[in-house]
């Protein structure tokens, strides 16, 4: 009788465990309200050529950013997939890459592999703020035109709804 009451303990205290886990990793995964960052406001360093760019020469677009490291076999599907939307999409929505988890230098490689002329940027810690931290990629969020976080997508998504909802909606004209 004992031991079964162990055994049954310990399945609980493993439920409760996973359960927590499961929960902060999904917490991780909601948009935030970007602290006060004005998300238009923030200046990246672009990985193709050599200034900052402000993020304001994007504003009343439809942002979906799309965070990338290099030898990730998953991010180079994402991006292929980002491209094709990008060419239906140019109208309203602006797809943005953000490097993360390397050099610049091997950001910078990884883009001339993937070649691809979709804007792409270094994350800085003012984003990090915004997007919270990035723990695997591909990793992408939808930013309407007000610069206000919509969705979350974890891992690579070859087909999602939000994407066509970015393209066809104008979700710039939407305030919160």
């Amino acid at each position: 009788m004992c031991f079964l009451i162990r055994t049954q303990h310990l399945r609980l205290l493993w439920l409760l465990m996973i359960h927590v886990l499961l929960r902060s990793f999904n917490c991780a995964a909601e948009p935030t309200k970007g602290g006060g960052t004005d998300f238009f406001a923030l200046t990246l360093k672009s990985l193709q050529q050599p200034k900052a760019v402000s993020l304001a020469e994007y504003k009343n677009k439809n942002i979906i950013l799309s965070f990338f490291e290099p030898d990730c076999p998953w991010c180079y599907q994402q991006i292929m997939t980002l491209k094709k939307l990008q060419a239906r999409c140019a109208d309203n929505t602006q797809i943005i890459l953000i490097g993360v988890h390397a050099t610049r230098q091997q950001l910078q490689q990884e883009l001339r592999r993937v070649k691809t002329n979709l804007p792409a940027f270094e994350v800085n810690q003012t984003l990090l703020e915004i997007t919270g931290p990035i723990a695997a990629t591909p990793l992408t969020y939808f930013f309407n035109g007000a610069g206000i976080p919509s969705q979350v997508i974890r891992g690579y998504a070859p087909y999602h709804p939000a994407f066509e909802a970015a393209c066809k909606t104008s979700l710039a004209t939407t305030e919160r």
